[in-house]
């Protein structure tokens, strides 16, 4: 439960029910182990970043784990690793492989929860940059597609096996929608708002009713 100011937000927020990225500004710390890198909080995660390329306060288009790159995303910023794609100067290479998956990765020793550029990394789109701001979620630009959800290949063959089977369609209950994740939100909460925060149980659910 929130205070009314808070609700209003939670109400409001535009969380997707797909996979999107997200628009945020970045906060930088150092790295414990490595002085070339450094660790950046983003909307609730955290990144490790080259220290040469981002400063505090940057503004950048944050890619959760469990996403899919687009082809031209990594063709224009040259993130294949080498032989896994086709770059755009082929003498640069990144760390994705063939499968343009967004993973988390430990390296010295701290996580990595997702992947992110800088907005200017993607004049390619010919998109208007300027009207970009941080909170904004998108899976185009300019319509040119940049990330999707990645679908293991179980996840692709059982879609292929139910085919065209049509779901049923029940207008008895309002259909219960995705739950926004806090981290996502937190730095949408006013100074001051009173929340009560509770514990999530797993197990089953269900809902019942009499209809005479």
């Amino acid at each position: 439960m929130v205070n009314g100011m808070t609700e209003k937000i939670f109400k409001s927020w535009n969380y997707p029910m797909t996979y999107k990225s997200i628009i945020t500004t970045i906060q930088l710390r150092p790295h414990p182990n490595a002085d070339k890198l450094q660790l950046a909080d983003v909307v609730g995660h955290q990144l490790i970043c080259d220290s040469e390329l981002y400063s505090n306060g940057d503004t950048v288009i944050f890619f959760p784990e469990g996403g899919q790159l687009t082809d031209a995303v990594c063709f224009h910023n040259n993130l294949y690793r080498e032989g896994k794609g086709t770059n755009k100067n082929p003498e640069r290479f990144g760390y994705f492989d063939s499968s343009r998956r967004i993973r988390s990765i430990k390296l010295r020793g701290e996580i990595s929860e997702g992947f992110m550029l800088k907005i200017e990394n993607f004049e390619f789109t010919g998109a208007n940059l300027s009207g970009l701001r941080p909170g904004m979620q998108l899976d185009e630009l300019g319509g040119v597609a940049l990330c999707k959800k990645y679908e293991t290949r179980a996840t692709r063959q059982a879609r292929a096996k139910a085919g065209g089977t049509a779901k049923k369609d029940i207008n008895l209950f309002a259909k219960v929608g995705d739950t926004p994740k806090f981290r996502y939100l937190m730095n949408t909460i006013p100074e001051g708002a009173v929340l009560t925060i509770s514990e999530k149980i797993h197990g089953t659910s269900g809902r019942t009713g009499y209809i005479s």
